[in-house]
């Protein structure tokens, strides 16, 4: 495996790049990293025994500014445990965990966390949704008003102001959490298999809008995924976790170029060279 597939092995090199030559903490300056995991391990009590549950291993890796990181494993690896500790609503049993150069001691208000399930409040139309973490954030009024409609019309919901969830598809649904979350402007956006629960034409739309509003108004991405043509299709790099303990196994830069149209990446010879790399890399950890 080349140095350009592999960018770093920590878990047979740690803190070493692959040709063996020492990394700073996941390998980017200070100054070009928007999220750090250092050396963070997890343990926890089980539910079902006495014994302690080994969640992550020296999980190392960055997060660049406005990089799009798509992070793949098995079931049970702790890849949905990455955001929780990101977003402070976890601590690591040791290591660190940085946003902006500071560490993460507590909640982080200004995270954007999409999960799986839409999880709008079904009492709340369209409307009232978006400006509820707006209210929370004590925005101006009018501010509000400007920024609610601008991203209704970003996702395509302008005209569905007043509806309430009930009355929308899934596929809107998640269009109108995503836009609960960016309508704040938050830091990092935390996504966690956002689209595993619709059909895979919805599914198509929604990775070609939010590889739109991320075109347009870049950020930093941290994205949870257990499909690896979706992390080819959206990410600028694709992180690899071992089966639990969660280890990172591989960093891997992605070489489809950039614009991408999600229709039809399948035809580009690069997109099925490097998804044919990461199963070979994946196979072995199921």
């Amino acid at each position: 495996m080349s140095t350009e597939t592999l960018q770093m092995r920590p878990d047979n090199d740690r803190g070493l790049r692959v040709d063996g030559t020492p990394a700073a903490a996941g390998g980017l300056p200070v100054g070009e990293v928007a999220a750090r995991f250092e050396n963070v391990n997890l343990t926890f009590a089980s539910k079902t025994s006495s014994r302690r549950v080994h969640a992550l291993n020296d999980v190392t890796f960055d997060i660049g500014q406005n990089e799009f990181i798509a992070v793949v494993g098995p079931s049970g690896c702790g890849k949905s445990t990455l955001l929780n500790l990101v977003a402070g609503l976890m601590k690591p049993t040791s290591g660190s965990i940085y946003l902006r150069g500071e560490k993460v001691t507590g909640l982080q208000k200004s995270i954007g966390y999409v999960t799986q399930d839409s999880n709008l409040l079904p009492w709340l139309t369209v409307e009232e949704n978006m400006r509820m973490p707006l209210k929370i954030r004590n925005w101006p009024k009018e501010k509000q008003d400007e920024e609610i409609a601008r991203w209704l019309d970003i996702v395509g919901l302008s005209g569905f102001e007043k509806a309430y969830p009930r009355q929308l598809s899934g596929g809107m649904q998640k269009r109108c959490s995503i836009a609960r979350t960016l309508v704040y402007d938050p830091d990092i956006l935390l996504m966690d298999e956002p689209f595993g629960a619709v059909d895979a034409i919805t599914r198509s739309l929604l990775q070609d809008t939010l590889l739109r509003i991320w075109t347009e108004r870049p950020k930093s991405v941290l994205f949870i995924t257990h499909d690896l043509s979706e992390a080819l299709a959206l990410a600028d790099k694709v992180v690899i976790m071992t089966k639990r303990p969660g280890r990172v196994k591989a960093v891997v830069p992605v070489r489809v170029p950039r614009p991408r149209d999600i229709f039809h990446l399948s035809e580009d010879p690069e997109f099925g060279h490097q998804q044919r790399e990461l199963w070979d890399l994946f196979t072995s950890e199921i």
